[in-house]
């Protein structure tokens, strides 16, 4: 039950014209933080443009380099909608009356999935995402090995069991074969990242929101594989693969897979 002010707040919230939320640069994605007490995953929220700012230069000695990104109001529910996708629960409202949390679901309402049959619910990997954005956000930290998070091993523990027990969409390019017509081997192709260094990786991805980052109004299919199946396509010449390339960005070498396997899977 919303007491009074928690409703109010989320009333002033859905009336804002715009509002303001702090992302990282380390991983393009909104800047996750794990409250001590209650250990709520939480993003901030900001009515000013100028409280972002003022917020974010609390991170700057530390080497945390953030952002403001603007949220128009048309585009709120998919945003916040789309937080569920990346394991967060909380919201840090910033405004002249100060901070408040609010819990995502006092906000909007959680998706409930439990009527669509399984070969039809979206894929969604929250637990591999949040473990991803924390790793990243401490890993990609312009400091010295010495000055990193002391528990960033563990960090990268959690998130390496999560991307062994993922499964992911897989981009392919079936060109101009209309939807819903068996697509020959060899018309399909399967898109590919060229870093700086002119190395292949082929995109993969944890959730259609990731997907459609990549595909930016292409015309592009997805098949849906487990990682345990990863190295089945594998291709020439590349290197490996690239989870969520417009997102954390997190690379993965082919040689590294068996290992993530031996040490992460269980039968």
């Amino acid at each position: 039950m919303l007491t009074e002010e928690k409703k109010n707040k989320v009333q002033k919230l859905q009336k804002l014209e715009q509002m303001y939320v702090l992302y990282s640069q380390m991983t393009k994605m909104p800047f996750v933080t794990c409250d001590p007490e209650s250990f709520n995953d939480q993003i901030w929220v900001f009515t000013d443009k100028d409280k972002v700012q003022e917020y974010a230069k609390k991170y700057t000695e530390q080497k945390i380099l953030l952002m403001a990104a603007e949220i128009k109001n048309p585009q709120f529910l998919g945003f916040y909608m789309g937080l569920f996708t990346i394991g967060v629960n909380s919201v840090m409202v910033v405004d002249e009356e100060g901070e408040m949390e609010l819990e995502l679901t006092e906000i909007v309402k959680e998706p409930d999935y439990s009527k669509i049959p399984p070969e039809r619910m979206p894929l969604m990997n929250p637990q591999l995402q949040l473990s991803g954005i924390y790793f990243m956000q401490e890993l990609r930290r312009p400091v010295n090995k010495e000055e990193r998070s002391a528990n960033i091993q563990e960090m990268e523990e959690e998130m390496a069991a999560n991307v062994v027990k993922g499964r992911y969409l897989l981009a392919l390019d079936t060109g101009d074969v209309p939807a819903g017509e068996q697509v020959k081997k060899e018309d399909l192709k399967i898109p590919f990242i060229k870093d700086k260094e002119g190395n292949i990786f082929l995109p993969i991805f944890t959730d259609p929101l990731e997907f459609q980052k990549f595909a930016r109004g292409r015309k592009l299919r997805t098949l849906t594989i487990p990682f345990l199946e990863l190295e089945k396509y594998q291709i020439k010449d590349a290197q490996g693969f690239v989870i969520n390339p417009a997102g954390f960005n997190l690379i993965l070498m082919n040689e590294q897979i068996p290992a993530l396997k031996k040490r992460f899977h269980r039968e």
